[in-house]
């Protein structure tokens, strides 16, 4: 799937974001204990699944056309699928690629804005409103039950 510069922008600013997280005040890094194997798991899903909803919002900002963006979407959903062997994570693709397209009609209701920062902002908007549902989401079914 190509990409805007807006999304490169985006994945830049977020990973200079994340690599800043980890700094002290002092520019040292600061001690923060690794993710657990369920937390990593939970961050490569909300990860993958913000994918496709930053790509629709950033194909829109770009002037791409919704047919346009939703073969985009069939396509990068099939050539990620010949990538994968396991059943049940074939399925968990097919199930984001259902709620990625789902979702084009909505950010496709969103007006083309015409400064560089809105767009960008549009999706980093997307971004991380998408990161923060998936995680609390996730959070919400794994809580135990008293």
């Amino acid at each position: 799937m190509q990409v805007s510069n807006t999304f490169k922008a985006l994945v830049t600013g977020g990973l200079l974001m994340v690599s800043t997280l980890g700094m002290a005040k002092d520019g040292t890094p600061a001690q923060q204990p690794a993710p657990t194997p369920e937390e990593a798991k939970m961050l490569d899903f909300c990860s993958f699944a913000t994918l496709g909803l930053v790509a629709t919002a950033d194909m829109r900002q770009s002037g791409v056309s919704k047919a346009e963006a939703n073969k985009k979407l069939d396509d990068f959903i099939k050539e990620a699928s010949k990538d994968v062997t396991d059943k049940e994570d074939k399925q968990v693709l097919a199930d984001l690629g259902k709620f990625w397209k789902g979702n084009v009609d909505g950010l496709y209701s969103v007006e083309v804005f015409e400064k560089e920062e809105d767009k960008i902002g549009f999706v980093q908007y997307v971004y991380n409103e998408s990161m923060n549902t998936c995680i609390a989401d996730i959070k919400s079914q794994n809580k135990p039950t008293k």
